[in-house]
């Protein structure tokens, strides 16, 4: 009898530690995809290549009656289909696609993103001066039993 109790204790820690292995496997693989959202750094068409947030790019492209023809998507931050050509250094991109043995990440789509609006605006309903928190309340103002008395 105890022999068959360890034989199950030890087929059911080895079912659960596959169980563990197999999760952590499929959570490599959905992380394994990468994705870049910062500016470009360098571009250069010719070889096809971005260098993106010090990471390289690689615009895939394959050549049909002489002519290049691009594999990577190149869309607008609406998914409008854009040319490779309306990307400069120092536009903000997000890059999706894979990770090849060398570390270069093949892109699949590359999104060109909208200028963003400064961190620093303000909402148009509080102007410069028109808050100051560390003033004191009117007098007639006045806590009673957790609530706010006029």
């Amino acid at each position: 009898m105890r022999i068959l109790k360890k034989v199950n204790v030890h087929f059911t820690l080895l079912f659960v530690c596959s169980l563990l292995i197999a999760t952590t496997a499929s959570f490599a693989e959905e992380q394994a995809t990468p994705e870049l959202k910062a500016p470009i750094m360098e571009i250069d068409l010719d070889k096809g290549t971005m260098v993106v947030a010090e990471q390289e790019v690689l615009l895939l492209s394959q050549v049909v009656d002489g002519k290049r023809v691009w594999k990577t998507s190149f869309l607008d931050d609406n998914s409008n289909t854009i040319a490779v050509g309306d990307f400069r250094k120092r536009d903000r991109v997000l890059v999706r696609g894979e990770k090849n043995s060398s570390g270069a990440i093949e892109a699949r789509e590359i999104i060109k993103l909208s200028a963003q609006t400064p961190a620093k605006e303000k909402s148009n309903d509080l102007k410069s001066g028109d808050h100051n928190f560390n003033k004191p309340l009117p007098p007639e103002i006045r806590l009673e039993g957790g609530v706010w008395k006029n």
